[in-house]
């Protein structure tokens, strides 16, 4: 697995794939005028036993042989710990990480892959450097991996959804500027909280408690999303010492508008929806919220990311 680490390359154009308990959802990216852009993006609903049939068939119709592929796993398919940042060459972080989390795991540590990045220095309050750990099942990642070697796709990097939200926004914020993203799928929610390219926190709304499919109570239940985020926005504030956003970017493929008006009036910030980002090549095709993290995975390139 590799996450997205804070370093600079130029950009480069590839597709993300992101994988989901009972969909995938596929983004291209093209450069256009030096910028990278989304130029496609589509989803499909299938089990883990059609997944290999799916690649197959969008190998052939996409020409996806030889392309640079980013993989992207929805939240429930990985864990995130925060640890105290060792004081070892960058290179050995990665070991060390996996000592670190190996106690805190319910699986064997030699069952995961690990990985991390930095968590950001000004939120640490005086406490010693410290860092996300991620770690995914072996036997999850590893009969999509060997799939898309065997039809010679090229796999760059395996990045989580926080970080494929903030290929998103991050290269036109200011780096001084907190900002929400808001996704909402059948599956759950998420709350990311971003600064620059940052991470800051992160919190799930379970499917158990916030339901967005057919049929779903907006108005019951965008009262309590609103307390949700106020609640990660006092956090940000109180224990990070961040200012808490005046912008929220939502994704939502149901009720979106009537979720904006709902969150503007308990939480008095700005809701934008995320396709007023600028992300698109052709403004004639919608993209989907289920197709958004896809898209930052497919955009990875446009921070220089490899």
């Amino acid at each position: 697995m590799r996450v997205s680490l804070p370093f600079f390359r130029k950009p480069k154009a590839g597709f993300g794939l992101e994988l989901a308990p009972d969909r995938m959802a596929l983004a291209f990216s093209r450069a256009v005028d030096g910028e990278l852009r989304i130029s496609q993006s589509l989803t499909v609903t299938c089990s883990l036993n059609q997944r290999a049939k799916q690649i197959a068939e969008w190998v052939e119709a996409h020409g996806l042989k030889q392309q640079t592929c980013h993989i992207v796993l929805s939240p429930d398919s990985y864990q995130l710990f925060q640890v105290e940042k060792p004081a070892v060459p960058p290179e050995e972080l990665r070991d060390v990480a996996r000592w670190r989390v190996k106690d805190m795991l319910e699986s064997s540590i030699d069952d995961v892959v690990v990985d991390c990045f930095d968590f950001p220095d000004d939120a640490l309050r005086g406490r010693p450097p410290q860092m996300t750990v991620v770690v995914a099942r072996k036997d999850y990642l590893k009969p999509f991996v060997s799939l898309l070697h065997q039809h010679d796709v090229h796999i760059s990097s395996i990045d989580i959804t926080e970080l494929a939200l903030r290929n998103l926004l991050a290269p036109h914020l200011p780096e001084s500027e907190t900002r929400c993203v808001l996704l909402l799928l059948v599956e759950g929610g998420l709350i990311v909280l971003l600064k620059g390219a940052q991470v800051y926190l992160t919190r799930k709304l379970e499917k158990d408690r916030f339901y967005f499919g057919a049929g779903a109570d907006i108005y019951a239940m965008g009262p309590s999303i609103a307390l949700e985020i106020q609640r990660s926005f006092d956090y940000l504030e109180s224990q990070l010492g961040q200012s808490p956003p005046r912008t929220i970017h939502i994704g939502s493929d149901q009720h979106e508008d009537e979720l904006k008006a709902i969150l503007s009036n308990e939480l008095g910030v700005e809701i934008q929806s995320m396709s007023e980002l600028a992300v698109h090549n052709d403004k004639t095709h919608a993209i989907t919220a289920q197709e958004w993290v896809a898209c930052g995975a497919a955009l990875r390139g446009r921070m220089g990311l490899a």
